[in-house]
């Protein structure tokens, strides 16, 4: 079942026909899915229109309850409960954005969603300088370790593009863009942990994988236990370039096998359809051309070693060393643009001195990069707190916490 604002629905006999694709509508198969429902469906109504179609399932024991009490007006009003609800905060930000992108930087939202023929023509450029590099790699080439590390990170800007479906209109085209992540993270577990999980929960402790990442090296949430002064040393810049280094080792191996064989991302969000057999073999091939051309390509494909011990030395060296470069490389650049945002002045405390507080311990403080300074972190950054006015369904209204990082120099 499918559950969007509370409601569970069977979708199944619209999977084929879903004009996103196959793949899209069941990420949301057996969860909540209301995030995904809204957000990539935000200029159109025609989601609705299809929902509409579908009776809500309404929950067993609340069907007990309901035979057991006899009560029609009970029954009625569980209907009603389970009716979804529009936002009216959300329509009104939704009507904003497409003003903006329609006036003031002439944008169809609908029909400009894609990728325009020049974006094409660098994910090509970009391909084949991976494939050129990747040859230089193999061939144990250091400048070419370094450049596959870059083109590869480069042309993950095509996997995530197509991991949030907007690469084509084509959801085909999409799910084999998708496999442009393959450089920086497992693209079967990227779906599952950035596209469902990190863009429904973010930064939620309980919920979101990416505050999971880097426990064995750093902090980066308040409620991961502050051991001793342990965590202190991720307030030097170069303590954490190294913990980066082995991000990309982090979400193309290591993850990724507790992924497939536990069925999970840190027990925080399941693979749901990992009983598809097709999903769970591109998951584990992945892991063997992972291995196969980044980790022993340059053993297996180069030329053979000296004979003699000295060359044969120099050649296993060579090729840990362009093995670690582009781990290493491509780790730094994918954390560096994407990662370092989960570091924050409260996480960077030790046990002894870890007690700033936030409205919502759920919530990360300000983006910052540490400094070796121990007094205050780099840049400076604060938290401000502002207050929105969400206007509910039935008039009321609540105050929203949020956090906002001020610009540089601010």
């Amino acid at each position: 079942l499918w559950t969007i604002h509370g409601n569970s629905y069977d979708l199944s006999d619209f999977v084929t026909v879903h004009p996103g694709g196959v793949e899209s509508i069941l990420l949301g198969k057996g969860r909540d899915c209301t995030a995904l429902f809204e957000s990539y469906h935000p200029f159109t109504e025609n989601h609705r229109h299809v929902l509409s179609k579908y009776k809500p399932i309404i929950p067993p024991h609340i069907l007990k309850a309901m035979s057991i009490e006899g009560s029609n007006s009970k029954l009625k009003r569980e209907k009603k409960k389970f009716a979804p609800l529009l936002d009216p905060f959300y329509e009104t930000l939704k009507e904003r954005v497409y003003n903006v992108l329609k006036q003031e930087h002439h944008i169809d939202p609908i029909k400009d969603r894609c990728a325009t023929i020049p974006r094409a023509i660098y994910y090509f450029i970009i391909f084949a300088g991976l494939i050129c590099s990747g040859y230089m790699h193999v061939k144990r080439s250091l400048l070419g370790s370094f450049l596959f590390a870059l083109f590869g990170w480069l042309l993950g800007a095509l996997g995530h593009d197509g991991g949030h479906y907007t690469v084509s209109r084509n959801p085909r085209i999409n799910d084999l863009a998708v496999w442009g992540m393959s450089f920086l993270c497992n693209p079967i577990m990227w779906q599952v942990q950035h596209t469902y999980a990190h863009h429904t929960h973010t930064n939620d402790f309980d919920h979101d994988p990416d505050l999971h990442h880097f426990q064995m090296l750093l902090r980066v949430h308040r409620r991961f236990k502050a051991d001793g002064d342990f965590f202190d040393k991720q307030r030097k810049i170069p303590y954490v370039l190294f913990a980066y280094m082995f991000v990309v080792f982090g979400e193309c191996l290591k993850i990724p096998i507790g992924f497939i064989m536990d069925g999970t991302i840190y027990g925080v969000v399941e693979w749901i359809d990992c009983h598809r057999i097709g999903r769970y073999v591109a998951s584990i091939a992945h892991l063997v051309f992972y291995i196969g051309i980044i980790m022993l390509g340059p053993f297996l494909f180069s030329d053979t070693p000296a004979a003699n011990a000295t060359g044969g030395l120099l050649w296993t060296l060579k090729g840990f060393a362009g093995v670690f470069i582009h781990i290493g490389s491509a780790g730094l650049m994918f954390a560096l643009f994407s990662q370092i945002n989960h570091l924050n002045e409260g996480s960077m405390m030790s046990g002894k001195n870890s007690s700033i507080s936030s409205t919502n311990e759920n919530d990360e403080s300000s983006s910052v990069l540490p400094s070796s300074s121990k007094s205050e972190p780099h840049g400076k950054s604060l938290v401000i707190k502002t207050n929105i006015d969400h206007i509910n369904n039935d008039g009321s209204k609540d105050k929203l916490s949020t956090p906002l990082t001020p610009a540089k120099d601010s």
